[in-house]
């Protein structure tokens, strides 16, 4: 018995040694990456030449050694796993720093374009679009250089992308889908099949906005068919996946082994949780497809396995995606008659979605896209500024003569048209990002409106719905900065009507005649968007109970100057009005107290006045007003 029991406790100590190892291992491979990134070649080489992730790694043993070509910079990079924003920040600053820029008198040379690709890609989606533009736009003028190579119309495909991808985000489907399948059919030509896959793969995002499943479905397939080196075998999966499940037609056995495929991938795992739910959802807790994926995770039922799976998963994928499983969490409780659980998944999910989309999401956006431009014009400023300084004092040393004042003048000139034109391009940047700003608005209105269609409660339905009404009145606030001349205000008198006819029509009411009277029509933004937002509750509030919809409705919207920046907003729905004994500030509805907290951060107040008529006022105070209090 000692023999068997010291035995096991060998063999137990033999195994925690290899797993401690291993674990060692990995540890130290994720940081020989990272000192790879950071250019730290000397403590590569001096701490980590002897390990085996070191001699392993054929093209990390050439860029530290600097006998390194682009294909030894490209394998790597496409070897590497980033996740975290500062991760893809490293990786954009060590292929900047170590590339090798070809000779324009040499052959174009396809490694260089792949190497740029795969930088604008992780720019693009981690990190600064304005800058993979720019990269875009100077791998174009590299490929332009080589017209006559018989490769230039081939790897154009490469450049092409990123332009496409603007296009979906501006909201130019049609020009953007027809240009890939024109691509597609060129690479067909130079039989490049991985060309071929990554133009298919790009049209997906395009086929969803129109609304093509089928089509979809079969790219899918096409895509899985032809992709011989995985590249895109993971992406392409999930959609396909996801694709069957929400067509309702599969093979569930099949798709329980696929989706056990992806589990099986380190780098993916939790991303095939979401898809288990959904494909669980449609099947009984007791089917034997059920009991498989139960038996797999070690759990007796669905509650079980939607707990492991939110627990499991939760601080190990970014935000986005751990937000879309809570929500299937959510969706499989209520179907399935968890209607306990699934109130704690929903209100999770809000907890989530306020923390990703908060009320500063515009400002957030605008500053992550605007925040290094801003930074480069003013420098730019600075520089012109000090150029001008330079010139004053040069010329006041040497002569005060007329020939020399005149040198001034147009020197200054210039500079002046210089900077002019530098504030414009600017203001084009800023009011680009309203438009994208907008169009992320619309997308998330977009998300809601189809999990909208899966929920049955009632009541969730209403507060779903809210929440896109207040989602689309932000939204179009950054229309009405897109299409003003100027960006930094609103005509708040026109916006009003276009929010007025939008949340009618959300609710169906044809017969309501309203009347919009302001003193001032303009608010600057940060004014404008709390108000909105009020405007956008009391609006909501007047069609849920005060209006009807067998006779005519009155509603009257004014807003008067008290003094000046100091501003009053009266709203007047004629409704069937409120009981006497009822008591505002004990009513503890989502509408009111976003009212009331909005008002607040306007430095103002919200009162309703009783008389002929129940008025709801808001006094506020525009930006200017408000910085003297601060």
């Amino acid at each position: 018995m000692f023999k068997q029991i010291k035995s096991s406790f060998l063999l137990l100590f033999i195994f925690m040694l290899i797993v401690h190892s291993f674990s060692q291992e990995v540890y130290a491979l994720d940081q020989l990456d990272r000192l790879m990134l950071s250019n730290d070649f000397k403590s590569v080489l001096s701490k980590n030449k002897n390990s085996k992730a070191f001699q392993s790694n054929k093209e990390m043993r050439k860029i530290a050694t600097g006998k390194y070509t682009n294909k030894d910079l490209l394998l790597y990079f496409s070897s590497l796993n980033l996740q975290a924003k500062f991760e893809f920040e490293l990786a954009d600053k060590f292929i900047e720093e170590n590339i090798i820029k070809p000779s324009p008198n040499l052959a174009l040379e396809a490694d260089y374009v792949k190497i740029r690709f795969n930088q604008i890609t992780n720019l693009r989606n981690a990190i600064d679009l304005a800058k993979s533009i720019e990269v875009n736009n100077s791998l174009k003028a590299y490929l332009d250089q080589h017209k006559t190579d018989k490769n230039y119309k081939r790897l154009c495909l490469y450049a092409d992308i990123n332009p496409i991808v603007i296009d979906f985000i501006q909201g130019r489907i049609e020009r953007g889908y027809r240009k890939l399948i024109q691509n597609e059919k060129v690479a067909w030509q130079y039989k490049d099949t991985n060309l071929v896959v990554l133009n298919k793969f790009y049209s997906l995002d395009f086929l969803i906005n129109k609304k093509q499943l089928e089509t979809y479905i079969q790219v899918c397939q096409d895509i899985l068919a032809l992709d011989k080196q995985k590249i895109y075998y993971t992406s392409s999966i999930e959609l396909y996946v996801d694709a069957l499940i929400f067509r309702g037609e599969y093979d569930a056995s099949s798709l329980v082994q696929i989706l056990n495929d992806l589990h099986a991938n380190p780098k993916v795992k939790y991303y095939a949780y979401a898809l288990y739910l959904k494909l669980l959802t449609n099947e009984k807790n007791n089917s034997p497809i059920s009991k498989r994926v139960f038996e797999k995770f070690k759990v007796q039922n669905l509650k079980s396995l939607i707990e492991f799976f939110t627990t499991d998963a939760e601080n190990k994928i970014d935000n986005k995606d751990f937000l879309l499983l809570v929500k299937q969490a959510g969706q499989t409780s209520i179907k399935m008659g968890f209607q306990e659980e699934s109130l704690a998944y929903f209100a999770w999910a809000l907890r989530l979605s306020k923390s990703i989309y908060s009320e500063e999401l515009s400002n957030t956006l605008a500053e992550y896209q605007t925040e290094g431009l801003e930074k480069e014009s003013k420098l730019k400023i600075e520089k012109e500024k000090s150029k001008n300084r330079t010139y004053f004092i040069t010329i006041g040393a040497v002569s005060f003569g007329m020939i020399l004042l005149m040198i001034l003048l147009v020197l200054v000139v210039k500079k002046t048209r210089t900077l002019n034109l530098l504030n414009k391009e600017k203001e084009l940047l800023i009011k680009e990002i309203h438009h994208r700003v907008k169009n992320n608005f619309q997308t998330i209105a977009s998300l809601i409106e189809m999990q909208a269609t899966e929920i049955v409660d009632e009541e969730f339905l209403n507060r779903i719905n809210e929440g896109q009404s207040r989602i689309k009145s932000m939204s179009l606030i950054h229309q009405k900065l897109y299409q003003n001349e100027q960006v930094q205000v609103v005509d708040f008198a026109e916006y009003s009507h276009l929010l007025v006819k939008e949340v009618l029509n959300l609710y169906q009411f044809k017969n309501v005649q309203f009347s919009i009277k302001m003193e001032q029509e303009e608010f600057d933004v940060d004014t404008a968007i709390p108000l909105a937002l009020i405007l956008n509750e009391l609006l909501t509030n007047s069609c849920k109970y005060a209006f009807s919809k067998e006779q005519a409705n009155l509603l009257e919207i004014k807003i008067t100057k008290e003094q000046i920046g100091q501003f009053k907003l009266c709203y007047c729905d004629g409704g069937i009005g409120l009981p006497e004994s009822l008591d505002m500030q004990k009513i503890k509805s989502i509408g009111l107290k976003l009212i009331r907290n909005l008002s607040k951060q306007l430095q103002g107040r919200f009162i309703f006045v009783r008389g002929e008529k129940i008025q709801f006022v808001v006094y506020f105070k525009d930006t200017n007003q408000r910085k003297k209090i601060d």
